[in-house]
């Protein structure tokens, strides 16, 4: 074989090579940081109710149907499914099994409040302090919702904006509470 044509296979050679050491580089790295799934055991949580600066924890919501989505008011995606969110809580949170859970995103908790109270939308909110939350769940951007079931088994995962108030998720959630 000439060297014209041993270059090619060489250059080739040492790309795969390049490519296969970078992937398992990247592989080694993105399993510190496990992908949520469908059917997964949700990650626990830990969270500060913004109005009665009271503690929430993931565990402490077993046997509860919990709806968890992430915000923030600079989100215009959050801001347009806001209503439907405020009607899913006004709707399913006459039920003792089921827990609405918003957290706010890389905001002032003061700025998400005031965003709240002028628009009239009432639903529980928390800070997760120092990120914790959104880390555990490897969040990628707002909105990002979350329903877990009374066993605490992802059952849904939305990234950006749902019409939550719609009868298909009313009734889905309807049936994780039975």
């Amino acid at each position: 074989m000439s060297k014209k044509a041993a270059f090619p296979l060489i250059l080739l050679l040492f790309t795969a090579i390049f490519l296969i050491w970078n992937l398992k580089t990247f592989l080694k790295m993105d399993n510190k940081h496990a992908t949520l799934a469908i059917g997964m055991a949700a990650p626990e949580l830990k969270l500060i109710d913004i109005r009665k600066n009271s503690p929430l924890s993931l565990a402490s919501l077993k046997g509860k149907v919990v709806f968890i989505n992430f915000w923030a008011s600079w989100c215009q995606p959050c801001i347009s499914e806001m209503p439907s969110i405020s009607n899913l809580n006004r709707v399913m949170s006459k039920y003792e099994d089921f827990q609405m859970v918003t957290v706010i995103f890389n905001e002032d908790p003061k700025i998400s409040l005031s965003f709240l109270e002028k628009s009239g939308f009432n639903i529980p909110v928390y800070i997760d302090p120092g990120g914790a939350a959104a880390a555990s769940f490897g969040l990628t951007g707002v909105p990002e919702t979350y329903i877990i079931d009374k066993k605490g088994i992802i059952t849904e995962i939305k990234l950006g904006p749902e019409k939550w108030d719609s009868n298909k998720v009313i009734n889905f959630i309807s049936k994780l509470r039975k």
